[in-house]
């Protein structure tokens, strides 16, 4: 058995009686609402009042109630509200990604009507929008209208796209200023694809460690031995560059070459060593605009083992000096001092004197298996021409060690194999 306290009990009548007396005035006033609309002689103008609204609703060049109905309703979009409308039609395709162009300077490729009408604009710059005559679409306008369009490039490769529309009465006076923003994504619609400079950069090959350098670099080419040498084919001719992760290449001349970002031209095409290693190299490639960069990765080329044939190895040395031996190479005779280098062509075997020639076997612009001599030296009691021999590419090397022979067995050698 539950015994009720007083206290207790006086509080549930009080709160009782609360419930009944607003019920009480809630019917109250419905009925005192329903007698006015029926007896005013002034009820409501329901035609005047829809009137009245249309008068006052805002005008504008824009057709402001067409944002977010239609087909944009069915769109993801729509999350950004009325700026829906710009969402939809408005597109970043790309903004200049060069490295030697900093984010705030870089210019942006927009577009309107997927693809259809397209713009270069500053990075910030706003423009203004407005509905096509055939009433199907946005386009740019040259003259101030009440849509503004802003887009700003942020550090992380975003776009920020702020959007404003003014209101217009009737009468022409701004009623109201609306703004909205949402972010988007460059689109990039494809790769470079015109161009020379496109084209050399496809060729490129990655060879690896040049031996070259290795055995003979010295002081001069120290810091080159850490770099891997890259190859392009322009036409018949090849070229070379040495390079190393994080350097920058210039189209210049008519060739990349190697160069430093802040000696760099924004006029010319620049690419950027993404990566360098015996297993590949990765290069990323610009035109002048900086829009939609060139992707390449290409691994190192298999080393080949050299193998050392007879018409590439001098025979029937003689000393003529204690610094030179008269040879055969090929179907010449020569004579061979240290610190000689000699090239194997198409025609035989050619001798590199001038310093023009010599850069260009460095470079690969003369390309074919290599010969250096080292000078003669005495082993075993006796006199040998040490020297090395490179391929083609220069990524194998072959020690070489001639016996120089003497008196009447260098002179039947020598007629042996003229005779041959």
């Amino acid at each position: 058995m539950v015994i009720l306290s007083p206290l207790k009990i006086e509080i549930e009548r009080f709160f009782s009686l609360g419930a009944l007396l607003g019920l009480g005035i809630v019917v109250l006033s419905a009925i005192s609402l329903a007698f006015f609309l029926i007896f005013s002689p002034g009820k409501l103008d329901l035609q005047g009042a829809q009137k009245r609204a249309m008068d006052l609703k805002p005008h504008s060049s824009f057709a402001l109630e067409a944002i977010g109905t239609g087909g944009t309703t069915l769109n993801p979009k729509m999350a950004y509200g009325w700026a829906s409308r710009v969402a939809d039609d408005f597109t970043v395709l790309a903004y200049n990604s060069r490295p030697d162009v900093a984010k705030r300077e870089a210019s942006l490729l927009v577009s309107l009507g997927r693809g259809r009408e397209q713009r270069v604009i500053p990075n910030g710059k706003a423009f203004f929008l407005q509905e096509r005559a055939e009433g199907k679409g946005l386009m740019f306008s040259e003259e101030q209208t009440s849509l503004q369009v802003q887009p700003v490039l942020l550090d992380n490769g975003n776009i920020l796209v702020e959007v404003v529309r003014k209101l217009i009465s009737k009468e022409g006076q701004l009623v109201r200023e609306e703004k909205s923003e949402y972010y988007t994504l460059p689109k990039g619609m494809h790769a470079m694809e015109k161009g020379s400079f496109v084209e050399e950069l496809k060729t490129v090959r990655c060879l690896g460690s040049d031996m070259l350098i290795q055995k003979y670099g010295g002081s001069e080419f120290a810091t080159w031995r850490d770099k891997i040498k890259i190859e392009f084919k322009k036409g018949s001719q090849n070229y070379a560059c040495f390079v190393s992760s994080g350097d920058h290449l210039q189209y210049c001349d008519g060739e990349w070459r190697v160069v430093s970002l802040e000696k760099a031209s924004r006029d010319l095409p620049l690419a950027y060593v993404k990566s360098a290693t015996m297993r590949g190299v990765e290069l990323q490639g610009w035109d002048d605009s900086g829009f939609f960069p060139l992707e390449i990765d290409v691994a190192a080329e298999q080393v080949v083992p050299l193998t050392v044939k007879l018409d590439a190895v001098p025979s029937a040395l003689h000393l003529r000096s204690p610094t030179q031996v008269s040879c055969a190479l090929g179907k010449k005779r020569m004579i061979l001092k240290k610190g000689d280098w000699l090239l194997k062509t198409s025609i035989g075997w050619r001798r590199l004197s001038r310093k023009d020639e010599l850069e260009a076997c460095l470079y690969h612009r003369l390309k074919g298996e290599l010969l250096i001599f080292d000078g003669i030296v005495k082993q075993q009691g006796q006199l040998v021409l040490s020297g090395h021999l490179f391929d083609e590419n220069r990524t194998n090397v072959q020690p070489l060690s001639l016996l120089i022979e003497s008196g009447k067995k260098a002179d039947k050698s020598l007629k042996k194999r003229r005779h041959a």
